[in-house]
């Protein structure tokens, strides 16, 4: 430690403050909207929803997800335990828990 207290240790060699962010914004599509997938095991995906439609069955967000479902998982939307045949809205956040793996 310094006796300087007028010197700032300004030594944060590595640290990449916007990685995150920066790697959120390429997962992203790059048109259109999008509903966010997340998984128990904490991925995360982005599905682009097709142009002209207002959301995807839960079924058509986990098809396009290209996960690998190894068995029971149960879907949440907004709190709420959903069905593979309900709908999810452009801009919502899926939550898949269960047995997922990254595909």
């Amino acid at each position: 430690m310094s006796d300087d207290f007028n010197t700032a240790d300004t030594s944060e060699e590595g640290t990449d403050f916007f990685s995150e962010t920066e790697e959120t914004a390429a997962a992203l599509p790059e048109t259109g909207a999008s509903i966010t997938l997340r998984t128990s095991g904490g991925d995360t995906k982005y599905i682009p929803v097709p142009a002209g439609q207002a959301g995807m069955t839960v079924a058509e967000v986990v098809a396009a997800s290209a996960l690998f479902i190894g068995g029971q998982v149960q879907y949440w939307l907004n709190g709420v335990q959903v069905q593979p045949t309900d709908t999810v809205a452009a801009g919502a956040t899926l939550t898949m828990v269960g047995s997922v793996k990254g595909g």
